[in-house]
């Protein structure tokens, strides 16, 4: 198993990623998007790399303009179709390495699940797992305003209304071969946007309502539910 630390382009902006990659190549991949302020290093996605690693498959994890390393403001360059073309750019670049053989799946948290779920269909109907996705932005702008996170109070009221305002329901509508994830207690995304959600689906898909579930899911005791049934959901379109 190997690391590789690489860079693309999105637009005018230099994206920063890390590739995690099995021993045997080359190797289906999986591309995650993490959440509004959040960026690559997340433990949600770092503890997926290592178990996609053990059942053959790449995994890369990448900061979005603005976010972490990469290059951009968050507050002038964030917005859900800047977010998806991030996404679309890193599937080409992984697509040009001798190391890969073709997407296998997107994996996304919080606004990274709706990322993913508005780009699923552009991209072939590869098997998808979110934690945590909004629908729409209306309660999760509410909630963040009101959050007690230092990233959101530096942020002007402007940037909610023109990065945060968003509604996915147009591409979910008929995509196929979702996992859902959401955590029952969350008071960021309220669990009723995974209902919703799921009713626009067409199947495959399935719902898993994590039970005192908060919104990051990183309690151990959530942790590794969530990991076992997101590589299974991969797993079972690749072997």
């Amino acid at each position: 198993m190997a690391t590789k630390h690489i860079s693309f382009k999105s637009g005018e902006f230099t994206l920063y990623g890390v590739l995690h990659l099995p021993g045997k190549l080359p190797a289906p991949f999986i591309v995650g998007c993490h959440g509004l302020f959040a960026d690559k290093n997340s433990l949600k996605q770092k503890e997926l790399a290592k178990a996609c690693l053990q059942n053959g498959m790449a995994y890369l994890r990448f900061d979005h303009r603005g976010c972490g390393e990469s290059e951009g403001d968050i507050a002038t360059d964030t917005t859900i179709e800047a977010r998806c073309e991030d996404l679309a750019n890193a599937v080409e670049e992984l697509n040009r390495y001798p190391e890969t053989a073709g997407l296998a799946g997107l994996f996304g948290s919080s606004m990274g699940g709706a990322v993913v779920l508005a780009q699923a269909k552009k991209l072939g109907g590869i098997p998808v797992v979110t934690v945590a996705a909004p629908l729409h932005s209306e309660p999760v702008m509410a909630a963040v305003k009101l959050s007690e996170n230092v990233n959101a109070e530096k942020l002007p009221h402007s940037f909610y209304e023109r990065a945060l305002k968003f509604d996915i329901s147009k591409q979910v509508t008929g995509t196929q071969n979702v996992l859902l994830i959401h955590g029952q207690n969350d008071a960021v995304v309220p669990v009723e946007h995974a209902r919703l959600i799921y009713d626009l689906l067409k199947e495959p898909k399935d719902l898993f309502i994590m039970e005192g579930g908060d919104h990051r899911l990183n309690a151990e005791n959530h942790l590794k539910p969530f990991i076992s049934k997101a590589v299974k959901w991969f797993v079972k379109d690749v072997l």
